[in-house]
């Protein structure tokens, strides 16, 4: 196995393994909660329709993360696992969110590109 030390402590490739997993089940958790939280959210669309609560809030993190989520992000909804729609929408966006880390490298401060 390949291991390094770092900082006094033996680091293993099963070891990181073991740490991005928790770091993103951490991430799905947020996503997730978020998704599910009552709120009065508002979100509008073009014509100044109100969105659902729950519609509302899938946009709002799909469209930070990707443009015309509607379009992009939907159709996929049904193809990827989950049991409700909001498991099936945390585990998009989380998916979504991985893809798009590399451009955004610092999580506490960053800019759009």
């Amino acid at each position: 196995m390949i291991s390094s030390v770092f900082l006094n402590k033996r680091v293993t490739l099963q070891s990181l393994s073991s740490y991005k997993n928790r770091l993103t089940k951490g991430r799905t958790q947020t996503i997730s909660r978020y998704l599910n939280r009552n709120s009065e959210v508002r979100l509008y669309d073009g014509l100044l329709r109100p969105y659902s609560n729950s519609r509302a809030k899938w946009y709002f993190l799909a469209w930070l993360l990707r443009d015309a989520a509607t379009q992009r992000l939907q159709p996929l909804l049904s193809s990827v696992p989950g049991d409700t729609p909001v498991e099936r929408r945390t585990y998009l966006l989380n998916e979504v969110r991985k893809f798009v880390a590399p451009l955004f490298p610092q999580s506490e401060n960053w800019e759009w590109p």
